[in-house]
């Protein structure tokens, strides 16, 4: 139940102009969880449409961070994680819905083994896999090939593609996968403080955050484990709705410059400023 005592998980829910998608969230976990003592944590990134005043009002044991501004993801996942007080730090986008026993599952693998950090299958509303949302990590021809693929689906057969967008794997077994979306991860907080700090608020503000962290995880030697069969519905995108698709895709290539800069990936970074600087121009 939601406790505000020490508590084994804390999950981390960022709130913007949420609506009814984000109390669908908060209402699964409360009708889910029966075997994990909780709290949950909603950062408000000065939402405008009447949704945090109704969490204030249904939900009092919600612990709540007010902000003045849009903080993004990162930076209010961040303060989130500041006053958690769980062993276990649950990343969880409101525009999720949980299925039975998803969180006790996953909390449990946790508890019951050495794994340290886990996700599960993402799923589109219809029930099926949410393939690009489980990823390998970036590099210059996985990125273009799978930008393409976004308006060419025939494209799906490009290794680069199926490589990058596991197209290839049938979720029917657990596998160890690269890049866990930031939508659903499960990680022990003593982990994040190994790593030093959860997200890169001032690089990857928005986007790429979740494929920072991953790879951190990665570097530090550290495996992230995908369920199969834990599966949690993905609206996907609602906090991006109202940016344009050309928008999305200019950031969506500066955060991957971020990102091989910070990690020193030379060759994928000048082909991709190259790329990035053509497509500027093409869409001015």
């Amino acid at each position: 139940m939601i406790s505000q005592t020490k508590v084994e998980l804390s999950i981390i829910l960022v709130n913007w102009n949420g609506g009814q998608v984000i109390i669908n969230c908060i209402e699964s976990l409360i009708k889910t969880i029966k075997h994990t003592s909780y709290e949950i944590i909603v950062v408000d990134n000065n939402s405008q449409d009447g949704s945090l005043e109704k969490i204030i009002k249904n939900y009092p044991l919600i612990k709540i961070i007010k902000n003045k501004f849009n903080n993004m993801f990162a930076g209010a996942n961040n303060q989130g994680y500041a006053i958690s007080t769980g062993k276990y730090i649950f990343i969880l986008n409101p525009d999720t819905v949980v299925t039975t026993n998803a969180v006790d599952d996953l909390v449990a693998i946790l508890k019951n083994s050495k794994e340290v950090a886990i996700t599960c299958t993402l799923l589109n509303p219809d029930g099926t896999v949410q393939y690009n949302m489980h990823r390998g990590f970036p590099s210059f021809f996985r990125l273009i090939s799978s930008l393409c693929f976004e308006k060419l689906h025939f494209l799906n057969f490009l290794p680069a593609v199926k490589n990058y967008l596991l197209l290839n794997n049938k979720f029917d077994q657990d596998f160890y996968i690269e890049q866990a979306a930031g939508a659903v991860i499960l990680l022990r907080k003593e982990l994040i403080e190994q790593l030093g700090y959860l997200f890169d608020e001032k690089n990857f503000p928005l986007l790429y955050n979740d494929v920072d962290l991953s790879y951190r995880i990665y570097k530090a030697g550290i495996k992230i484990l995908c369920k199969s069969d834990i599966q949690i519905y993905h609206l996907k995108g609602q906090s991006l709705k109202t940016i344009s698709r050309g928008d999305h895709t200019l950031e969506h290539i500066n955060s991957f410059l971020n990102f091989a800069k910070k990690h020193n990936l030379i060759l994928d970074y000048w082909l991709t400023a190259f790329a990035y600087f053509i497509l500027k121009k093409t869409l001015k």
